[in-house]
């Protein structure tokens, strides 16, 4: 098998591992092998870089042109984190208004962005199909930085994409953002038994959480239990990429600002938090 992208290696290194074991190994070393890079601090991820622009492709449109270039990305005047972060709670307050101006959604904002991308944002959220980021925040093509997945977990890959976004497209805000009712928060508090009838990938990335909430005090209450555990499961997210810039004394990622969210998906509402 070959593999020629980041996650396509990690899933590799997964598949040869996982072919290897038998059913009665199954999910605890499964897990261990998932759950190594969540809590290590080592990293060693690097994107593979693609190859710059030519000259052939289509020129930008006025708004995006930049003054000059560099790989992966058009230059422009990075957006400060604390603007990027007005832009966010505008956006959302016209989402929640049913006001949304779909802004960027044109062919010649689509065109223009075939030169490259600067995104003022980089949102983790959840795979949740209910909760989109770029509706959620009124932000068109070319706006956000978005890395999805079940649970809004940062592992590798996800950092490792954290990063490009960072260095290479002159992201200056990261938000990692939780949603009320997250079905993989509400499956991780579960019992190990419970869970013992999900496939073993699925039990691997529940288990992850369930280390990750390991040393949250969760409440009585059934509804408060699951909201206060996708607050806590962001505040690590939040703490461990903080962590992860200063252990590496990474210049990059230490100016980016890190940020948690939580999205109500009653109300329409996402209540930023430090």
């Amino acid at each position: 098998m070959y593999c020629t992208t980041i996650e396509d290696s990690h899933v590799c290194s997964l598949r040869r591992v996982v072919g290897r074991w038998n059913v009665g190994v199954g999910v605890a070393a499964f897990t261990a092998v998932l759950v190594a890079p969540l809590m290590s601090t080592e990293f060693h991820a690097h994107a593979t870089e693609p190859p710059a622009a030519t000259a052939t492709e289509p020129a930008a449109a006025t708004e995006l042109a930049p003054e000059t270039e560099k790989p992966h990305a058009m230059v422009s005047a990075a957006v400060s984190a604390t603007d990027a972060l007005d832009r966010l709670a505008e956006g959302n307050k016209r989402f929640a208004a049913e006001a949304s101006m779909h802004d960027h959604e044109s062919m010649s904002r689509r065109s223009a962005l075939m030169k490259g991308q600067h995104p003022f944002a980089v949102i983790v959220g959840c795979a949740d199909s209910r909760v989109p980021p770029e509706l959620i925040f009124d932000q068109g093509f070319g706006d956000l930085f978005v890395i999805r997945n079940a649970g809004n977990l940062v592992a590798t890959d996800v950092t490792a994409s954290i990063e490009y976004a960072v260095r290479h497209l002159d992201t200056q805000l990261v938000v990692v953002m939780g949603h009320e009712g997250c079905g993989a928060i509400t499956a991780a508090l579960e019992s190990a038994e419970t869970r013992s009838h999900e496939p073993m990938e699925l039990q691997a990335v529940l288990k992850m959480i369930e280390v990750t909430l390991s040393d949250h005090k969760h409440p009585a209450d059934p509804k408060e239990r699951v909201s206060a555990a996708v607050r806590a499961n962001v505040v690590a997210a939040v703490k461990r990429l903080r962590y992860l810039a200063a252990e590496h004394a990474d210049p990059e990622l230490m100016k980016a600002k890190f940020v948690g969210a939580v999205y109500n998906m009653k109300s329409g509402t996402v209540d930023f938090f430090e």
